[in-house]
């Protein structure tokens, strides 16, 4: 059997503390960093004469009456009428010869020969003359015609018609005193660079030298 024999590893011995030593330097250090400032400088105005707009253009429409004038003209004062008048007929008395009675054969006793007997008797026919009413001319309706009646009188007649006008007004402009921006607004960059001071700080030996 093998015996084993332990292998120790050496233990490492730390050198004795070393004692650290200072001194006093001049250092430069910075006391406020740099910085970007931003400054707004503000617009530039002046008052100058400006051309501004005073009244609107529009479109007027203005109304022109008709031009009468009076003249001398024949006037009719009435119309011509047309009347419808009823006419009596007109009649005359005439005389005229009427037969009463006709003539002619008939049969009448009579004695011939000592004998009665029908014997044929002639007849002559028996007239009379009597009045009569007689139309002339027959009654109706006339037509009687009324001329018109004309008379020279002063008439007022038109010499030209009315008519609408249109009238176009321009726009109008006026001169005012008024504040003008002559250069906008805008802002700056001010760079401020960092602020430095010297400084006595106490180091260690070894890391800073002059």
């Amino acid at each position: 059997m093998v015996e084993r024999t332990a292998h120790r590893r050496p233990v490492a011995t730390r050198p004795a503390p070393r004692v650290a030593s200072y001194k006093m330097v001049e250092k430069r250090v910075m006391v406020q960093r740099g910085r970007r400032e931003y400054v707004r400088i503000p617009a530039v105005y002046e008052e100058r004469d400006v051309r501004v707009l005073a009244k609107l253009p529009r479109i007027r429409f203005e109304r022109e009456p008709a031009v009468y004038d009076t003249v001398m003209k024949k006037v009719r004062v009435s119309r011509k009428r047309v009347n419808y008048v009823r006419t009596p007929a007109v009649t005359k008395v005439v005389h005229k010869k009427i037969r009463v009675s006709r003539g002619g054969m008939r049969l009448q006793r009579c004695e011939k020969n000592g004998r009665r007997s029908l014997c044929r008797v002639h007849t002559a026919a028996v007239y009379k003359t009597v009045p009569r009413t007689v139309i002339v001319k027959r009654g109706g309706l006339e037509r009687q015609v009324t001329p018109a009646v004309y008379k020279e009188m002063p008439v007022k007649v038109r010499v030209s018609g009315g008519r609408v006008k249109t009238i176009r007004e321009p726009a109008q402009y006026t001169t005012v005193k008024r504040k003008v921006r002559v250069k906008p607004s805008s802002f700056q960059v001010i760079n401020h660079p960092p602020v430095y001071e010297t400084r006595t700080v106490k180091v260690r030996n070894g890391l800073f030298s002059r």
